[in-house]
């Protein structure tokens, strides 16, 4: 009698532990993919972050070394940088410099302008396979004499 009861009782303390092992199991494993989960949002948080400061400096400085950095248009007469107006002749000197431009932790893809009413114009493009966000900023494009509402919009990338 005593041995029935021995082995009744280890076959359930046995389905029991089998049953603890197993939930604790999938909870650590559930775990694992939401912490995966939120890094690869932090990751994609702190990219469009970026982008946006970068388009913000595009827009707002003018920097004639680093067009990429500040394309606003610089008023002679005013002498001053005005902001949201984008001088679209230095921002295309970008295009031969893009190979170079490395920020921490991430590098733009690509820049491209979009006039009112009219079909996009890419000012450069460089081939990458990872993770890209695209930012768009709306701005007065200046291009010599003329000037026209539109879109600019900057892919930018993680390096990794």
């Amino acid at each position: 009698m005593k041995t029935s009861k021995g082995i009744a009782f280890a076959a359930d303390f046995l389905t029991a532990t089998m049953l603890l092992f197993c939930c604790t199991l999938v909870i650590f494993a559930h775990i694992n993919n939401s912490l995966e989960k939120i890094s690869t949002d932090y990751k994609k948080m702190r990219l469009a972050e970026n982008g946006v400061f970068l388009m913000d400096s595009l827009v707002k400085n003018n920097d004639e070394n680093n067009p990429l950095m500040g394309s606003a248009y610089f008023n002679g007469r005013l002498k001053r940088v005005e902001q949201n107006v984008v001088d679209i002749g230095l921002l295309k000197k970008t295009g031969g410099k893009s190979e170079q431009q490395q920020f921490n932790g991430f590098f733009v893809k690509s820049i491209s302008f979009q006039p009112k009413g009219k079909d996009p114009q890419i000012i450069f493009e460089k081939m990458q396979h990872s993770t890209c966000i695209g930012i768009e900023r709306f701005a007065i494009l200046k291009d010599g004499f003329s000037q026209e509402k539109g879109k600019i919009t900057a892919v930018v990338c993680n390096e990794k």
